[in-house]
């Protein structure tokens, strides 16, 4: 057994000798010490393009295993394109399903943006369209319509009744007829004083005038449904020519997207079907709990996209480092919102887990970390 004295325990290294006289010349190393291998196999794992593989890198945390693998996979992730941008919208069809619409990066923003500014337009041209002089000449000329039929049904039976000596007069229920002597209705007390013969004239021709105002009233309800049904079809009309306009331009852009398309239609019919929560107007939201009409804002809301993805400034495929790899931020999440005291959700409160943010690029994970996670590794 060798003895060693302290001056055997160090080792001193002849500084003269190295050429450099500061650590300022030194040439910084591009890859980690005494790592060939792993490096070699990382460069392999990442070459590949198939589906299912996944790299599990196994080592000392001193090797700083981490900074490793984000920069060998943020060199490989510079050279491909960035990944899609993906929003959810409304499915007004079956909205517990909602539509999930690819976009070119950045492409999300510009869409948000664009459909803000149609549901804001809408909210404005729709009502002013409605407030405008064609449309109320149009409208009025249909209940004109009706209102010259009733005019000339009323000046008929008063034309017939006069020929029989009686008067048509309104009533808080509608019209009656009377008889008229002189030109003037009878009181009750001079119809007594006719003979039994011409009392019962009377009766028999107030009989059969009430009879014939009787059939030509009873044709009013159709006339009336008839013009309601053409005045709603005025509405539609008038409505459908400002969204068409609104939604031109939006259509010519996305015309090579069908999900886009079909989107814009299935807005544009939302609205048509919802023509009365337009043109009712925006009311203040501390009164919006007191009204029976459902609060505006509620029913905008359905036209607002949920940008889940934005690869607006993305200059490759993303490379993510989840550092608490729980499911919800694995998977996303469904938010929330309280309503009258109870819970509702919908497509807007959806929310992006690293899954998502990590699509056509690189995802790191902890393994030890994740397998700490309630459910997120079957997740």
């Amino acid at each position: 057994m060798t003895e060693l004295t302290p001056d055997a325990l160090v080792k001193n290294a002849d500084v003269e000798h190295l050429g450099i006289n500061s650590t300022r010349d030194v040439t910084a190393l591009n890859a980690p010490v005494d790592q060939e291998r792993a490096m070699e196999a990382l460069d392999f794992s990442v070459g590949m393009r198939f589906e299912g593989y996944n790299v599990y890198a196994l080592g000392s945390p001193k090797t700083d295993k981490r900074s490793i693998i984000m920069d060998k996979l943020a060199v490989s992730a510079a050279e491909r394109q960035p990944v899609a941008d993906y929003c959810y919208v409304e499915n007004f069809a079956d909205p517990g399903r909602p539509i999930l619409i690819a976009l070119p990066p950045g492409g999300g923003q510009i869409f948000r943006k664009q459909i803000q500014e149609f549901v804001g337009n809408a909210r404005v041209m729709i009502p002013g369209a409605f407030e405008s002089d064609e449309y109320r000449n149009a409208s009025q000329a249909l209940a004109q319509g009706f209102q010259r039929t009733q005019s000339q049904d009323a000046a008929e039976l008063e034309a017939e009744a006069r020929s029989m000596n009686l008067a048509m007069l309104p009533t808080p229920n509608g019209f009656a007829f009377a008889p008229v002597a002189d030109g003037k209705v009878m009181e009750q007390e001079a119809f007594l004083a006719l003979s039994e013969e011409e009392q019962r004239r009377f009766q028999e021709a107030i009989s059969q005038m009430t009879e014939k105002l009787v059939e030509r009233l009873r044709d009013y309800p159709a006339y009336q449904q008839k013009l309601l049904e053409e005045q709603q079809a005025l509405r539609q009309r008038t409505a459908q020519h400002v969204l068409s306009r609104l939604l031109a331009r939006l259509r010519m852009i996305y015309e090579s997207q069908t999900s886009i398309v079909d989107y814009l239609a299935a807005c544009e019919q939302a609205m048509l079907d919802n023509l009365d929560r337009i043109v009712a107007g925006e009311q203040p939201a501390a009164m919006a709990a007191f009204m029976q009409t459902p609060n505006p804002e509620a029913f905008y809301r359905r036209f607002e996209v949920n940008l889940l993805v934005d690869s607006d400034q993305a200059s490759g495929a993303p490379v993510i480092y989840e550092s608490n790899p729980s499911m919800e931020n694995l998977v996303g999440a469904l938010e929330h919102r309280f309503e009258f005291g109870n819970p509702v959700t919908d497509f807007s409160l959806i929310r992006a887990g690293a899954l998502h943010r990590a699509n056509g690029g690189y995802l790191i994970l902890d393994a030890e970390r994740l397998i700490q996670k309630p459910f997120a590794w079957e997740a």
